[in-house]
């Protein structure tokens, strides 16, 4: 579940990183795993550079992540820097990808 933060708290982002560059593309892959219990996870994978963070998530996880990108929508104009790709929407799990 994504965590809100007051601004004053905790920077956007690490001022600290030189590495952190707005003309690179990141890659959004989401989808789902079988868990060993019978289940399913769902998994959202960022990456970008040299850089891949893969997130799990639950069903309420997802819906309160997906509110929270649709807000930073809202907020952004159309001129602004398009550089999210999704190359093939939802992604399915490979064979032996259990959590």
């Amino acid at each position: 579940m994504p965590q809100l933060f007051n601004p004053g708290e905790q920077p956007l982002f690490d001022l600290g990183n030189p590495g952190i560059r707005t003309d690179l593309n990141a890659q959004l892959l989401v989808g789902k795993v079988p868990t060993q219990d019978g289940g399913e996870a769902g998994f959202a994978t960022i990456r970008q550079g040299n850089t891949t963070i893969s997130i799990p998530l639950d069903r309420n996880g997802a819906d309160e992540w997906s509110k929270v990108f649709a807000q930073l929508r809202d907020m952004l104009s159309s001129s602004g820097l398009a550089v999210a790709t999704v190359p093939k929407g939802i992604v399915p799990a490979l064979p032996g990808q259990l959590r």
